[in-house]
């Protein structure tokens, strides 16, 4: 179906363009559409591009019928559409850099949420550059174990602290310390989410080990995100253990944190790769709980010990009726199945007085702390050790 879905998705393109457009598949689900001599002026070359390519995803926005050779049924497929492009004129640029720069722009329209057109012109240079030089340091700074974690402090009702949650910073040799939105992405595309993942569980087991080495700190928990590409590895769980055991840690203090993109692409997988961690001795939490579509069953079906809020419905709380109802509602499902819910997020004391009304008992946000560097997670372990 897949195949069929590729073929009616290209015959489209082909009804939609003119004669001299020339539109190719690339590779997988990515299209190449080349279109020759729009206009001299580059502003109007932009947007006449842009023009073309919003008519490209309002084509292939309306739903396909599509025929099952096996189930011998008619299967409506509605798809999103993502366009990146680049202008230029034929002496520019090399045909792969132009190739790169049009992916680069595909990137960030995809980071955009679907059916979104970004288009590259020579006015952009310098932020292209920028991307480009970024992309070739990634690969570098792997190699040189240029990453970090930050801690961000997860308290109790008590304002106690209880754990952190790992969270992935960039120790740029030239820029300084970048943020997960400067990279990541780039990172998942690149395959370098890969070491990367593996470089902040390392750390975290570390922080791990030191923190039950002491009396004062040895009840603290620690979680860190899986991305989808690492779970979806075949050696995934031979790998996860492998890191673990030279700590010698306490693993039920670990939490391991998945969101549904892990599982979408086979449940089944992901639910046998869980059901080893949580036999190992791990906790899984599921992170940004409430913006899926399946989020139901997989608290049936998956092994797990947490849910964690996404910050979304927290944060319209308490102007958006529905969102409200939507929060009290997932509280409520997780009582019943006996799951702990962490409520991301939290900036207000109102948000924070709310949630402890519904039920919540642990929670994270810049109310009580932004992420913080290690040295910075001791202090303030101090002197909550201290006030105690």
């Amino acid at each position: 179906m897949g195949d069929k879905l590729l073929e009616a998705v290209a015959q489209r393109l082909i009804v939609n363009k003119e004669s001299n457009i020339t539109v190719s598949r690339f590779g997988g689900d990515e299209f190449a559409i080349l279109l020759p001599f729009i206009n001299q002026d580059q502003a109007t070359t932009s947007d006449l591009a842009k023009e073309y390519a919003n008519q490209v995803i309002n084509t292939l926005s309306v739903p396909m019928e599509l025929k099952s050779d096996v189930q011998g049924i008619e299967i409506k497929y509605a798809i999103t559409t993502s366009i990146g492009g680049v202008v230029f004129k034929s002496d520019d640029l090399p045909t792969e850099k132009l190739l790169q720069l049009a992916d680069i722009a595909l990137y960030r329209a995809k980071a955009h949420g679907g059916n979104s057109v970004v288009v590259f012109d020579n006015n952009m240079t310098d932020d292209l550059q920028y991307t480009v030089e970024l992309q070739k340091s990634l690969h570098q700074s792997v190699l040189n174990q240029d990453f970090c974690i930050y801690l961000q402090p997860k308290y109790s009702a008590q304002h106690k602290i209880i754990g952190a949650e790992a969270l992935v910073r960039w120790e740029h040799p030239e820029l300084g310390i970048l943020a997960p939105a400067a990279f990541i992405e780039m990172a998942e595309e690149s395959n370098m989410i890969l070491p990367i993942g593996k470089l902040v569980l390392e750390q975290a087991c570390l922080q791990l080990k030191e923190w039950q080495s002491s009396p004062d700190t040895e009840h603290l928990e620690i979680s860190v995100n899986l991305s989808a590409k690492q779970i979806w590895q075949d050696s995934f769980i031979e790998e996860f253990i492998k890191v673990i055991e030279p700590y010698a840690i306490n693993q039920k203090k670990l939490i391991v944190e998945v969101t549904e993109t892990v599982l979408i692409r086979d449940i089944n997988d992901a639910t046998q790769k869980l059901n080893q961690l949580k036999e190992y001795g791990m906790s899984i939490s599921l992170d940004d709980f409430g913006t899926g579509f399946s989020s139901l069953s997989y608290l049936r079906s998956l092994p797990i010990d947490e849910i964690k809020i996404d910050r979304s419905f927290i944060q319209d709380m308490n102007t958006d009726k529905q969102a409200y109802i939507m929060l009290k509602s997932i509280i409520g499902l997780a009582n019943n199945f006996n799951l702990k819910v962490v409520s991301e997020g939290v900036e207000e004391e109102e948000q924070l007085e709310q949630l402890k009304a519904l039920g919540v008992l642990i929670f994270q946000g810049f109310y009580f702390s932004k992420p913080i560097n290690k040295k910075q997670m001791a202090e303030l372990l101090k002197q909550s050790t201290s006030r105690t």
